[in-house]
């Protein structure tokens, strides 16, 4: 048994490019991304909600004891039973008619708009967690002193800022606190006159203060459920990349071995035309020679039926090797191209000209051209384009003296390049058959095309991924048109 090993890409498919890998990589690297921005979004969103909610909340609570503390300031405070909850105000005592005693023998007492949303807001803390505070830089009780938070907002709304709203901490939880300033009013004059404030002045500020435990853990909640939807979102987007990759890595394997197996099975056969082209080519040579020494030799022995014979034989030997020469030409266009670059059409038009100046001044053509740019080509084609377009139309004369006009035409990414002549046309019914291969229009044995000229023109063509085409009609010459791609600026030149 034969154990020796092969090369991977003998032995079977070829790898996979790195740049398939890369790619792949790159693509699971772009979805994590996208679909963690998506769920930091979204957690920023949650986070905007909460605070949002917290900031409606505290501004609710606000608006609830501005508007209590305005009706007790419209009604100038009100009286209520002296109990050890709600003693006499010490800071009242310079009201007259601060505690009464009702006929029945109660003892009544007066409490002004401070007074009850203090107590208020006590009661409400209490219950629910939301705390208010009023409170002043010059405060009448001690407990209604400023913390440091409530201070520096204070001092905000002296130089004319009307709101402050921040996260902050009390007692090492985390709230929303909202603050907004207190105005004098006639109705509080009452109480703070005798401490020089007139209506108008910022006599202190109201803070509310709301919990964000709660609303945290809500918060948290719904992200958990939210970063579940996304992680699946995550797997599903990367498991239908897997898939994909595989049969992409998969395909690109098949499909570099088969384009291994193409270029093997072309080396082959273009080895195979060449040897075959040798072979064939010795004999024909053998036969052309000896049937032109027969004619030399034996030439006065033989007829003007058997000089014919003669030469119609050494004719189609002549043919033969054209054709073998074709053919082989024909199958190396494209085998061995090392790919396409900037190349100066008109330096090689002009390099074509020179080598066919023998020919072109034995047919009296006369041939011009238009200033030609620069295309995506190889010169080396672009010639044998040029060469085999410009052979057709010699061979291809009418009795006037030929003409041949080369121009191009630029059209968005391509130049449109045209062969024009006054030769003797060709019908309308022929047009797409004379780019097939093997195609002769002429019926006279001594004509010597091959038939594949202009075939191997629309292979060159459409190795640049253009087309070729002509206009023409019996008698009125032909113009033969192809496209090739135009250079873009700053490629490498050739011609």
């Amino acid at each position: 048994m034969n154990t020796t090993s092969q090369p991977a890409d003998q032995a079977g498919f070829d790898g996979p490019r790195p740049q398939l890998h890369r790619y792949l990589w790159g693509l699971a690297a772009a979805w994590t991304c996208v679909v963690a921005a998506l769920f930091g979004w979204d957690a920023w969103q949650l986070r905007m909600n909460t605070l949002y909610l917290a900031s409606n909340e505290a501004r609710a609570n606000f608006n609830k004891d501005q508007a209590f503390r305005n009706w007790a300031t419209t009604h100038g405070g009100v009286y209520v039973p002296s109990t050890s909850h709600t003693p006499p105000s010490p800071y009242l005592e310079h009201i007259p008619e601060r505690d009464l005693t009702t006929p029945s023998g109660r003892h009544l007492t007066l409490m002004n708009p401070a007074y009850m949303v203090r107590q208020l807001n006590e009661d409400f803390g209490y219950l629910y967690g939301v705390r208010g505070h009023i409170t002043s830089l010059d405060p009448l009780r001690p407990e209604n002193a400023p913390d440091p938070w409530e201070r520096s907002a204070l001092k905000q709304f002296e130089a004319g800022v009307q709101e402050v709203e921040q996260v902050g901490e009390i007692q090492g939880e985390r709230y929303l606190r909202l603050m907004q300033p207190m105005i004098t009013k006639e109705g509080c004059l009452k109480c703070h006159g005798h401490q020089g404030y007139q209506v108008g002045d910022i006599r202190g500020g109201v803070s509310v203060s709301v919990p964000l435990a709660p609303l945290l853990t809500t918060e948290r909640r719904l992200l958990w459920r939210d970063g579940l939807s996304y992680a699946v979102l995550w797997v599903l987007g990367i498991t239908g990349i897997v898939v994909s990759g595989r049969s992409l890595l998969r395909y690109e394997a098949q499909r570099r071995h088969s384009e291994r197996t193409l270029r093997r099975t072309n080396e082959d056969l273009q080895q195979y035309a060449t040897v075959a082209t040798h072979q064939l080519q010795e004999p024909l040579r053998l036969i052309a020679s000896y049937t032109q020494l027969l004619g030399q030799r034996y030439g006065t022995q033989i007829d003007a039926a058997g000089q014919d014979y003669i030469r119609f034989a050494v004719g189609g030997a002549n043919r033969m090797q054209q054709l073998l020469d074709d053919l082989l030409a024909y199958s190396r266009v494209g085998s061995d191209a090392a790919g396409l670059q900037a190349t100066d059409s008109e330096v090689v038009l002009l390099q074509v000209l020179s080598a066919a100046q023998s020919q072109t001044a034995a047919a009296g053509a006369v041939i011009t051209h238009d200033p030609l740019p620069l295309v995506l080509s190889q010169g080396r084609l672009l010639a044998e384009l040029f060469r085999r377009l410009l052979d057709n139309a010699l061979k291809f004369k009418a009795e006037q003296p030929l003409r041949i006009h080369i121009t191009a035409t630029r059209r968005e990414q391509e130049y449109v390049f045209s062969v024009k002549d006054n030769g003797i046309g060709i019908a309308p019914r022929h047009h797409e058959r004379i780019f097939h291969l093997f195609t002769r229009l002429t019926t006279d044995p001594e004509e010597t095309s091959t038939g594949l000229g202009l075939a191997m023109c629309k292979k060159i063509v459409e190795l640049h991924g253009g087309r070729i085409w002509v206009e023409s009609e019996l008698g009125e010459g032909a113009s033969f048109s192809f496209t090739l791609p135009a250079a873009l600026p700053g490629e490498s030149r050739e011609g």
